[in-house]
């Protein structure tokens, strides 16, 4: 860390501070592999983690093999990760006093931290070998186990990368006014702005293709929404604040506070939001001298204020998420309309209605993102009934694309082509056989 400070003037002074933090260590499970140890039998030695081949040795074979278990110095030596940290802040401050009692500061500051994880697992079962019965004394699996095994236990490897930067600029203004008779006020205004942004990427795999071979070309599956992850956020903040302080022989005080403050994660009615606060003591033993051998000190001190908070990035931006009540687990996102959601829990094509089973899943799902709503089911005729006299209706002005529910109105252009096509078609103007055919889809998926 490197810190200075340096006078320009009587009036003027700076200072600034580096400081740079670089950390690698290494991850062994946490509190599993603690409870592991401890439970671990006093007969057995808990060193003796592998065979004399090197392979894992287990201490029993359990009816359920993925169960079976084993030292967990194993994955303490053999499993392998590296965990790297590097944070990096950087300040500068300005103080300018151009007159007694006036002090005017601004202080600019950026902290940036790094992290990557890379580690992987080695496998703990071999399915290079597959037994055609079951066989507890033996260490391979047969078909049957192996399709049901947890793939992990075959090997892992995985991989984070992610940055977070926090800049933030800071300029206050304060002035201390003398009064007579012992009472003193200070006055103090500033403003705030943050900015910050962050990233993270991951990405992880289960069952190793070329034994002892450990990397990510190597594993032999990778589930796109549980192993591979990228996000993007940015949040910016700005603020204005105050403060009148009076004060009287510092035996009674008086604050007021209050603050302005502009979020970009929040909607733009409730920008800003302000909250004050009031706070008063008093030292009453010593304003009213009551003091004797058995009270020596009396205060009194209240505090009353209002907290302001904004919320995470992107919280009331309408984005496409999945949505496993969807027939193709896809994506989709729930529309918002005058004091109602509307959602969909549709079937895949030509699939027919849901099953009670599947139905209920689909008002779980809804139940927990939105907790307290009353959910009832519709049509969309309902819905169209329901904002027959909307006045929030947005008016769209611009060809939309087409899809199998919304109707012929949806794709103007391509009705009428068809429909032309159809005329000429009529008329004898047909060189292509299959014309008929793929027109068919037309209709099919606008009207259908």
């Amino acid at each position: 860390m490197l810190k200075g400070t340096y006078n320009i003037s009587k009036q003027v002074s700076i200072s600034m501070l580096a400081n740079i933090n670089n950390n690698q260590y290494r991850t062994s499970g946490g509190s599993s592999v603690l409870q592991s140890v401890y439970a671990w039998p006093i007969t057995d030695d808990i060193t003796n983690y592998a065979n004399p081949d090197g392979s894992i040795r287990f201490r029993y074979f359990a009816d359920e093999k993925a169960k079976s278990p084993i030292s967990p110095l194993w994955s303490r030596y053999m499993d392998k990760n590296k965990n790297t940290s590097t944070r990096n802040m950087l300040m500068g401050n300005i103080v300018y006093k151009p007159i007694k009692g006036l002090e005017i500061s601004g202080r600019v500051s950026y902290d940036s931290n790094y992290y990557t994880f890379d580690g992987y697992t080695v496998p703990r079962f071999d399915d290079s070998i597959i037994i055609p019965e079951p066989d507890i004394t033996s260490p391979y699996l047969t078909q049957s186990q192996l399709d049901k095994i947890d793939k992990n236990l075959l090997g892992s490897y995985s991989y984070t990368s992610s940055n977070r930067s926090l800049l933030t600029a800071t300029g206050t203004i304060s002035y201390h006014l003398e009064l007579p008779k012992e009472f003193n006020m200070d006055f103090m205004v500033g403003g705030e702005y943050k900015d910050t942004r962050s990233e993270s990427s991951a990405i992880a795999g289960r069952d190793f293709i070329i034994p002892g071979v450990y990397s990510m070309s190597n594993v032999s599956e990778v589930i796109n929404v549980q192993d591979v992850s990228l996000t993007h956020r940015h949040k910016r903040n700005a603020g204005v604040f105050g403060e009148i302080r009076a004060d009287y022989k510092g035996l009674a005080s008086l604050s007021v506070t209050g603050r302005w403050d502009w979020s970009s994660t929040i909607l733009k009615e409730h920008n800003p939001y302000f909250y004050p606060s009031v706070t008063a003591g008093i030292i009453w033993s010593e304003i009213f001298k009551i003091s004797n051998e058995k009270f020596t000190y009396g205060k009194l001190r209240g505090n009353w204020a209002k907290v302001g908070k904004d919320a995470q990035p992107y919280l009331y931006d309408r984005k496409y998420t999945q949505y496993p009540t969807l027939p193709d687990g896809g994506y989709g996102t729930e529309t918002e309309l005058d004091d109602f959601i509307l959602c969909f829990g549709h079937t895949g094509d030509n699939c027919g209605p849901q099953s009670a089973d599947a139905i209920r899943k689909i008002y779980a799902e809804l139940r927990e993102n939105h907790p307290g709503s009353r959910i009832i089911p519709s049509t969309l005729d309902d819905v169209a009934k329901r904002l027959r006299n909307s006045e929030n209706l947005p008016v769209v002005d611009k060809e939309i694309g087409d899809t199998w529910i919304h109707g012929a109105g949806t794709d103007p252009k391509k009705v009428g082509r068809y429909r032309e096509l159809m005329r000429k078609i009529k008329g004898g103007v047909n060189s292509d056989p299959d014309i008929s055919d793929s027109l068919l889809l037309v209709p099919e998926h606008t009207w259908g």
